[in-house]
């Protein structure tokens, strides 16, 4: 059983924790999924455009009663886990030349796999939920 302070205490950091209150900090903290382009879903980007409506359409015929909605987040998730697997694979194969590389290059590439880990584990989350729901849906 959780303490009546503790409780409070939860309260109080949950209340400090809201994300940022100015409009600068939200148009700032707005951008920040933009900076890889991978934090942001591919469902926007003109060039996916044409493999998630192909992949959307595919789903469509695979899997009756399917709603539109629900096939284009599953293909929109799956066309962002396939570009962060190939941005990846270019880094580990960069990070593969370490005897050409500085010191700092060898850390901004593992910095940026790990990144691009990140994005894969939230990729692969939005396309269990849209096939859940696209499943659900028929």
């Amino acid at each position: 059983m959780t303490s009546e302070r503790k409780r409070r205490a939860n309260r109080n950091n949950a209340a400090k924790s809201t994300g940022p209150k100015s409009l600068a900090g939200k148009r700032r903290s707005k951008n920040n999924a933009l900076r890889h382009g991978f934090a942001a879903a591919s469902g926007g980007s003109l060039e996916n455009a044409e493999e998630i409506k192909a992949l959307t359409e595919t789903l469509l015929q695979s899997i009756a009663g399917a709603s539109i909605d629900a096939a284009r987040n599953a293909a929109s998730a799956e066309i962002d886990i396939i570009r962060i697997r190939k941005a990846r694979t270019v880094a580990q194969s960069r990070l593969l030349n370490f005897l050409s590389l500085t010191d700092v290059e060898i850390t901004t590439l593992n910095d940026t796999i790990r990144k691009l880990n990140d994005y894969e584990r939230r990729a692969i989350s939005r396309r269990k939920k849209a096939f859940n729901a696209l499943l659900d849906g028929c």
